[in-house]
């Protein structure tokens, strides 16, 4: 703490962002918010689900949306494409991609940071740009180079506004 005219301000340290939600392909706002109250009744949450923007609904389920058991509950009740994407602590980005209920691609930008006995199921999750361009208009190069693992170090919030921006995603 530093003392300034009787006020005492304390320095910390800065964490970096953490944020998630999930996205929804769907014009159907009723159906998404009718899956969105079974889910987060049944897993006791609260949420916030957004208007259509682009072809997707958002959904914010508290916590942060760090949590993809959300996502796949809902990706079981609706059939359109369902997308968790996640920051955690600005140093990794992920994503899971459910279609039908089905898991079709994932993404984990930073495998070990957990510790390494985690390493080995991140590494799985690489990310395949060639099937995520299905949701992007083709855009497989793009994706390719914003999910690049060895590029240098960022701010992992600026990844994931890259690759929202090539998905559509507002």
């Amino acid at each position: 703490p530093v003392a300034v005219t009787g006020l005492a301000f304390c320095r910390r340290k800065r964490m970096g962002s953490f944020f998630g939600s999930v996205q929804v392909r769907s014009g159907d706002r009723a159906g998404v918010i009718q899956a969105a109250e079974k889910v987060a009744h049944e897993q006791r949450q609260t949420c916030l689900v957004g208007p259509p923007l682009n072809g997707w609904i958002g959904i914010y389920p508290e916590q942060g949306g760090q949590d993809a058991s959300f996502a796949q509950a809902i990706a079981n009740l609706v059939a359109e494409d369902v997308l968790h994407l996640a920051v955690h602590d600005d140093d990794i980005t992920a994503y899971w991609w459910w279609r039908q209920g089905k898991l079709l691609d994932s993404y984990w930008s930073a495998p070990g940071y957990f510790g390494e006995e985690l390493r080995e199921s991140e590494e799985a999750h690489v990310g395949q740009p060639e099937l995520l361009a299905q949701l992007a208009k083709g855009k497989a190069e793009e994706l390719r180079q914003i999910l690049a693992r060895d590029r240098p170090k960022i701010l992992e919030g600026k990844r994931l506004r890259a690759l929202s921006s090539v998905l559509g995603i507002r």
